[in-house]
Formats: structure tokens, sequence, C-alpha cells
């Protein structure tokens, strides 16, 4: 397919390594003074970058994780692990149908006294999350090896974090930095959760607020920031986490934002074929970006606004397509087989996944993987918090 994404898959491998996002054209997300989030200030990369943690490892066991998240089955089955049934979670039942997955949380702090105005019809809570039963699958459906892993059960939340939301997180940001170990994954006892020295890659609410209005004031639909309930982009991969656990949750880990994807075991080619192997795909079912003019400017939508069509397996709206999303993981080679895993230590870039409004189908594919400056900003680049279960 043809690339359209003036940021990433032509001139990843190098725009990566450098220290800003430095898109070509009017895609830079270092320049700019678009509209205001906040106070002034210099847009910062903040602090000194750190690989952090252990080498890739898996964590817990196939029956429960460290007995946070215990997921019947077994690793490596290539079958379906039934975590439940009714409000504990759920699979495919016998006729094969997808579920809606298990009813939202108790939805965290960045939706107290936002209306309920997220998907199709305005009129979900913008933190509803739904539990991913966990199982066995292929990684990258198989495309790039045999690559399997066993995920345990958890949480995922159903829409891309918002402007909305992220605004509750700035209000009063100072109070809402993260403490040491806190965000780790409940399933892997290697993860150390959020690191100290990581601190001083969160600048200031100057810093952070001018940056992310410079980086967004190139899309029309960012620059005045009046629209909540589209997806906040921008953020380094340091505030998506710190938002994520002051939230209540976490970044997800490649491996279960894949599983969520592929709808587990169903190995599907897009989050929501159906069937598996469908390759249907069109404007009805994701945000992305088709026109033949080079000169268009693609815009994100609002949260959901593709749903249900365009669900994943278990309810997750826009797993492809609007923006890309941060995981926890460093990008590395992936592991032959894993149990619960992440990529904890690396050297200079993390994965995103899923795509965006600016780049073509073939970045929505559920296998679709690329990387990123964890202390850069892009406008195409957001987040979707993981929880436990």
């Amino acid at each position: 397919m043809r690339q359209y994404r003036r940021c990433f898959p032509a001139y990843a491998a190098i725009l990566a390594l450098l220290p800003f996002a430095a898109c070509g054209g009017p895609g830079s997300s270092s320049k700019g003074t678009g509209g205001k989030l906040g106070a002034g200030g210099k847009l910062s990369t903040g602090g000194k970058l750190e690989t952090g943690g252990t080498e890739t490892e898996s964590g817990g066991s196939p029956s429960g994780g460290g007995g946070a998240s215990g997921a019947a089955g077994e690793a490596g089955s290539g079958g379906s692990s039934a975590a439940g049934t009714g409000p504990e979670g759920g699979s495919a039942g016998s006729s094969g149908a997808p579920d809606a997955g298990a009813p939202g949380a108790v939805p965290g702090p960045s939706c107290a006294g936002l209306p309920e105005t997220c998907g199709p019809n305005a009129d979900q809570n913008c933190c509803a999350s739904t539990i991913i039963p966990g199982g066995s699958f292929l990684r990258n459906n198989g495309a790039s090896g045999q690559y399997s892993a066993f995920i345990s059960a958890y949480r995922l939340d159903v829409y891309e974090v918002t402007i909305g939301r992220f605004k509750q997180f700035l209000d009063g940001y100072e109070n809402h930095l993260p403490k040491p170990g806190s965000g780790s994954n409940p399933s892997n006892g290697n993860d150390p959760g959020w690191r100290v020295d990581w601190d001083a890659s969160l600048v200031s609410y100057e810093e952070m607020t001018a940056g992310i209005a410079a980086c967004q004031q190139t899309v029309p639909a960012y620059a005045s920031h009046d629209d909540d309930l589209l997806p906040m982009s921008c953020l380094t991969w340091f505030e998506a986490y710190a938002f994520c656990i002051w939230d209540g949750g976490r970044l997800p880990t490649n491996a279960e934002w894949n599983f969520a994807a592929a709808g587990g075991d169903e190995q599907r080619v897009y989050p929501w074929s159906n069937p598996p192997h469908s390759e249907d795909i069109d404007p009805s079912y994701a945000v992305y970006y088709q026109s033949e003019d080079p000169n268009a400017m693609p815009r994100p939508e609002d949260v959901g606004s593709k749903s249900p069509k365009g669900d994943a397996r278990w309810g997750q709206a826009d797993m492809s397509g609007n923006v890309w999303e941060w995981n926890q993981d460093w990008y590395t080679e992936l592991p032959a087989f894993c149990i619960n895993c992440a990529a904890l230590n690396g050297q200079q870039i993390r994965t995103m996944v899923g795509g965006s409004y600016y780049g073509d189908g073939e970045n929505l594919l559920s296998s679709s993987r690329l990387y990123h400056d964890p202390k850069s900003r892009d406008f195409v680049l957001g987040v979707r918090c993981a929880r436990p279960r």
C-alpha cells in the first residue's frame, strides 16, 4: 500500500533516533505556536534517557501471573482461555460470535465530572474498560515468525485517552506525578513499574503545555483544543505513562495490546475482522488517510466515531486508526515464546501501535508495530490505558 504518513514509515528508523520528532513539512511537531493548553515556555525533551528494567522477561505463569489475573488454559495451547462469564469476563460463545467484554470498572479520576459523551451515540463513559480474557496467540499474526505468547486477563480501556480526560490530569499536574514502583503489570513480577530516575523526563506544566500546543497546532482539529472528545496526542512516553498511573492504570504491554487487537486466538487481520481472515477495510471501519491529494490535511475524529463497526473483539474502539498508541515496551526483537512479558530493557526507542489518521490502511493491521523516541512529541501519537482486572 502507498504510504501517506509524512512522519513515520518511510523515515521512521532515522526520525525515531532524533532528539525531536522532526517530521517534514507541515507535520513538524517541534515548531509552531498554535493553540494554547496552558502558559508558555520552552519545549524540552526533559531528562536523560534511561534504558531501565531487565531484559525481556516473562512474568507470572499461565495460571494466573502472580495471582492478579488468572486466566484458565495452558500457554501454548493455541486455544481460547476463558476468564469466567458474566461480569467477570467471558470469551467467544459456542456460536463463535464475539462478545462485548465485561462491564467497565469504576472510572478513573480523568472522567470525574465529565459527561458521558463518548462513542457513536455520545452516551458512553469515556473511561469505560472491558476485560480482555487472556489466552495464547501468535504475535504479529505469525507474519514475521511464529512468536507465541500467553496473556493473563486484564482490563483495557474502550477508548483512547481524550483531550478532555488529559485536561483533568493537567489540573493539579504537580500533584499527579507517579510514585516509584507504581504502574507495574501485576501479572509480571519482573516489571519494576515507574522508576525514580524517570522523574527528570517529566517537564514542568509550562513546558509540557507549551510543547503540546506547538506540536498540535499544525492539525486544524487540534489547533483550538476545543473538542474534548478528540484523542489526545503529542504526549511523550513518560507523560503517557504518568497519566495512566494517575488514572488508576498503566501502559499496556505490546503483547497485551496485540492480543486485544488480534482478538486473541482468532488472529484477526484487522481488529474488526469478522471472520478473522477478512481484509475488508474502508472509512466506515477506521479513521485513516485515503486521499490521493498530497496537499490534503487529514484530521482525527472523536473517539469511538467508527463504533461499533470498527470495534475489536472485546469492544475497544479505534484500536486501529485515529492515533498511534504508546506501549510499555522498548522496541526490540520478539522472543520466541513468553508469558505476560514485556521488553523492559532497551536503548533508544519505544513501541507504538495501531496506525493513525495520518497513515494509510497498511498501518491499521492488528500486527502493526513501529517505534518512536520516548522523549519526543508527535501529533499522531497518543495512548490507551490498561488496568488491573
